[in-house]
């Protein structure tokens, strides 16, 4: 899941050559899992590489905020890379909703020659994720309130027997509520993952919205 920092067409430009630089840069080539993490690379070494290709020659200093991720479904093992980006839930069936710990490193072609960090995470069977872009919590209404990560935060408390589905309609629901007819500057998107259990080829729901 990733952000652009701005709008426009040259914006808009740039946020296709970072997709196509992660396309390049950090997955498989063949096959069916051609949108899969490459596994020769870890996953801070994949963003690394594509932070060095949108560095390089990035006179406008434009940048692009992402959460990057592999999940092992055989053993819930997940290894991520904050890049910048706005915190990833963790909904335990017995705990409340908490943000994914780890280091939050700069943003995609901010920083050039950075190394990015990677953080581990065991997940179990009923463990879900939530990830959204900031204009979900900058989400403003005619009193010009923001959303807020508090209210994120509230409504996920109430999801934590939910399906990804659910969870998806139910918060973008509230973001659309809340802000009414207002005007809004930035995209609404929230991606939910899931996971059902843990098999040879695992059990997962995944569920994205707009």
């Amino acid at each position: 899941v990733g952000s652009r920092a701005s709008s426009g067409s040259s914006a808009l430009a740039w946020s296709t050559r970072s997709r196509t630089s992660v396309s390049a840069r950090s997955t498989s080539t063949s096959g069916p899992n051609s949108s899969v993490i490459d596994a020769r690379f870890s996953v801070a070494e994949a963003i690394s590489r594509v932070n060095r290709e949108l560095a390089r020659d990035n006179e406008r200093a434009m940048f692009v905020t992402a959460f990057a991720a592999r999940l092992d479904l055989a053993t819930g093992e997940l290894e991520y890379v904050n890049a910048g980006h706005n915190p990833t839930y963790l909904i335990e069936p017995s705990r409340a909703p908490a943000p994914l710990g780890g280091p939050v490193d700069p943003a995609l072609g901010a920083v050039e020659g950075h190394l990015y960090r990677e953080s581990v995470v065991r997940l179990q069977p009923g463990d879900a994720l939530v990830l959204c872009t900031d204009g979900v919590v900058e989400a403003r209404n005619a009193s010009g309130e923001e959303f807020h990560a508090l209210r994120l935060e509230s409504y996920l408390d109430g999801c934590r027997d939910a399906t990804a589905a659910d969870v998806v309609r139910g918060l973008v629901g509230r973001v659309e509520d809340f802000a009414g007819d207002t005007p809004q500057y930035d995209d609404v998107t929230v991606l939910v993952l899931r996971l059902l259990g843990l098999e040879a080829a695992g059990l997962l729901e995944v569920v994205e919205g707009f």
